[in-house]
């Protein structure tokens, strides 16, 4: 059975469709969340590179995570956005400023995975 040029076509269109769909399946589903906190109460790099925080009273169970007194941050502390979290991080620590904090779901260890931080004057 031949396929004739057209249908070939047709199947190349299918093919890059789904292949697109599943690379942006994860982040399509993925919801993200935003909560302010009364300032940061904690700040470690962990042994895999990351940073890790806490703040005031625990974080919210707004993704369901089963440990919720460490939020990790997204990217790996060789990141900028990283290195500017830490910094953000520090200086609410120091100054107990209150911090914006967008997160968006659980590592497999069940800390809040971090998105975004921001120093948040209006809390």
């Amino acid at each position: 059975m031949r396929l004739t040029r057209s249908k070939k076509v047709v199947g190349l269109y299918v093919a890059i469709v789904l292949v697109l769909l599943g690379a942006f399946a994860d982040r399509a589903h993925a919801v993200v969340r935003g909560e302010s906190y009364a300032y940061v109460s904690k700040v470690q790099i962990g042994t895999d590179n990351y940073l890790y925080i806490d703040v005031l009273g625990n974080f919210k169970s707004t993704h369901g995570c089963s440990q919720p007194w460490y939020a990790r941050s997204l990217y790996p502390l060789s990141d900028t956005r990283t290195k500017a979290w830490l910094q953000l991080a520090t200086a609410s620590l120091l100054s107990n400023t209150p911090v914006y904090i967008q997160s968006n779901g659980c590592t497999t260890y069940g800390h809040l995975i971090m998105e975004a931080l921001q120093l948040d004057l209006t809390y």
